[in-house]
């Protein structure tokens, strides 16, 4: 990726916020970031993460990303990355029930961002990202430079699926790094990245 300071960064599925802190780390100032996270326990450490590092450049979303609008109903412990919106009968042993705002990544980049150009997107949302591209709620992605997703193999569903929305979508793939994490991808937008 070709970055250049000041950026814009939207992280879905943003766990503690390890994402915006590491750029802030290689030295990208962010003008402003948006960050995602479905778990309350997770989110008020993402919360104190960003307010302690960031101060006013970020805005924060205590949410699930989905491909349609909808209160989830979940059971949730403390907080890890695998969290998912498709608990499969699976609750963690110190769960909790929670109603979680389900909203679309179009829905949040337009409160967010409104038309403006993100610089960097980087989406792991533990599964649901097959519902948000096989939805027409992603539209707002063509409006990112750069795409990182982590895609998650699973029953009936392949990376290949979102990598060919993707395609579609004018992403190609970026080189990949001996010895990278396989699931996750790196894109750049034709459309806005020479």
């Amino acid at each position: 990726m070709k970055l250049t300071s000041p950026l814009k960064v939207f992280d879905v599925g943003a766990n503690n916020g390890g994402f915006p802190l590491l750029l802030k780390t290689l030295g990208y100032e962010l003008e402003k970031t948006v960050c995602v996270e479905m778990n309350p326990n997770t989110f008020s450490r993402l919360r104190f993460n960003m307010e302690s590092n960031l101060g006013d450049g970020c805005v924060l979303y205590n949410a699930a990303v989905c491909g349609v609008a909808r209160e989830l109903e979940l059971n949730l412990g403390t907080g890890g990355t695998g969290d998912t919106i498709y608990q499969e009968g699976q609750a963690p042993k110190t769960s909790r029930a929670y109603k979680i705002r389900g909203m679309t990544f179009d829905d949040i980049y337009a409160s967010a961002f409104g038309d403006d150009v993100v610089d960097v997107c980087k989406i792991d949302i533990e599964g649901a990202e097959y519902e948000v591209f096989a939805s027409p709620t992603y539209s707002a992605l063509a409006k990112c430079r750069y795409l990182i997703i982590e895609i998650h193999d699973g029953e009936g569903r392949k990376p290949e699926q979102v990598v060919g929305t993707l395609h579609a979508s004018g992403f190609v793939e970026l080189p990949v790094n001996e010895g990278a994490v396989e699931a996750v991808y790196g894109f750049k937008n034709t459309a806005l990245v020479p």
